[in-house]
């Protein structure tokens, strides 16, 4: 039998566990929800597709092959590229040499903006002209689109109440790399988070080209850091919502460093903080989640007292945590088989004992990060220094430079 103070001991863990089970009933809702009504061809808008590019993706030119083969009867591809000296530039060059018909606009950044992020100052320049299109979508380069995204995109904006439709990523791990089984976990486990919080994903992301005109939104994106998390509070702001479309789960098949993970991982951090009006509740999330996991396996491993009680609280926050990930891993298994007809299977028997290291791994990781995301002052991305804090929020220190715009960069 537990004392009074060991079941006191057990509040957190079980408090913990509920917490988990509501984002399970939440994932599970936005997997139920019926889709948007289809549309026909003629009733689809014109709509403006953008991808900003600094630096080569691998899957560039892959990503660039699927943009421009959507099945969707009225859009265009719009590239903006940091510089012509950017390594992007050849990878697109030989995509349009190769594909001489696609429709495909390439323009320069030119002045890049030194109060918002490198990839915002990209999508700001490329929507600068908008007079034929009604929807703007916004992809990542690294980002493998499915032929159907941007009807989904399309048809989701088709509800007046919405004002951006989201995807979100998934990775399928290839290999047997700690970095990027932990990706895989991190990822996991983020992907419900954002489906609370109503997080939008800038690598799959839609909002009507009203939106986007010259006014409140493309001054709060002047100042912004993350496009994703700042387009969704302007929207909830204006009172529209956030929808999530599981059709627009995007799948990665990258390797990831760890050192890759852990810059990754403290960028979308610092982007919820500075964006995210929910951000308090995300930190005290992973605070919790990582705090009560660790002081439960190292409770339960040192013998003492309460080693019954932190054992108990180890199976309760292992259990509910699994609970999480096999819910939302058998709900993205059966949609990308049933939309896809692809399996997202990956586990070999090196993976997995791999993976078995990666939780804790990323746990710690996730503490780690979180914790630094609340003291950066300054980050680097991309081969961008930036700066936060003071007035403007978000200042580029490194590399200081003065472009002037460019014509197209096609030839």
């Amino acid at each position: 039998m537990f004392s009074a103070f060991e079941i006191l001991l057990l509040l957190p863990f079980t408090a913990l566990a509920v917490g988990q089970f509501y984002l399970i009933l939440l994932v599970r809702k936005a997997f139920r929800k019926p889709s948007p009504p289809q549309l026909t061809d003629a009733e689809f808008p014109r709509l403006l597709m953008v991808l900003s590019l600094k630096g080569a993706d691998p899957e560039l030119k892959s990503c660039l092959k699927r943009l421009c083969t959507q099945d969707y009867p009225n859009y265009c591809l719009r590239l903006v590229i940091d510089s012509p000296e950017d390594p992007a530039w050849p990878i697109v060059r030989e995509f349009l040499n190769e594909n001489p018909d696609s429709d495909c606009d390439v323009i320069n950044l030119g002045n890049r903006l030194s109060t918002c992020s490198g990839k915002i100052s990209g999508m700001l320049r490329g929507t600068e002209d908008l007079e034929d299109f009604e929807i703007v979508a916004f992809v990542d380069g690294d980002a493998q689109i499915e032929p159907f995204c941007l009807r989904r995109l399309a048809e989701g904006l088709a509800e007046p109440e919405v004002g951006v439709v989201t995807g979100n990523r998934w990775y399928v791990p290839q290999s047997a790399r700690l970095g990027t089984l932990c990706c895989y976990t991190w990822n996991m486990y983020a992907v419900p988070m954002m489906i609370a919080a109503k997080i939008p994903w800038g690598g799959c992301m839609a909002v009507r080209s009203e939106d986007l005109q010259p006014g409140p939104l493309r001054d709060h994106l002047k100042r912004s850091f993350g496009e994703d998390s700042a387009i969704a509070s302007y929207m909830r702001d204006q009172g529209k919502q956030t929808r999530f479309l599981p059709d627009l789960l995007v799948l990665n098949h990258e390797d990831c460093g760890m050192q890759q993970l852990y810059n990754f991982v403290i960028r979308q951090y610092l982007t919820v903080r500075l964006h995210n009006p929910h951000w308090k509740i995300v930190v005290a999330y992973n605070l919790i989640v990582s705090l009560l996991f660790s002081i439960a396996m190292l409770g339960s491993m040192i013998p003492n007292l309460y080693q019954s009680s932190f054992l108990a609280g180890l199976t309760i926050t292992t259990l509910s945590s699994l609970a999480l990930a096999i819910t939302i891993q058998n709900k993205v298994r059966d949609r990308v088989r049933k939309i896809a007809g692809r399996s997202i299977f990956w586990v070999t028997p090196a993976r997995f004992l791999v993976f078995l290291i990666s939780i804790p791994t990323t746990m710690m990781i996730n503490l780690l990060t979180t914790v630094q995301s609340l003291f950066t002052s300054e980050h680097i991305w991309r081969g961008l220094k930036y700066r936060f804090g003071g007035d403007p929020p978000i200042q580029v220190i490194e590399p200081k430079e003065s472009r002037e715009h460019s014509v197209s960069l096609r030839v």
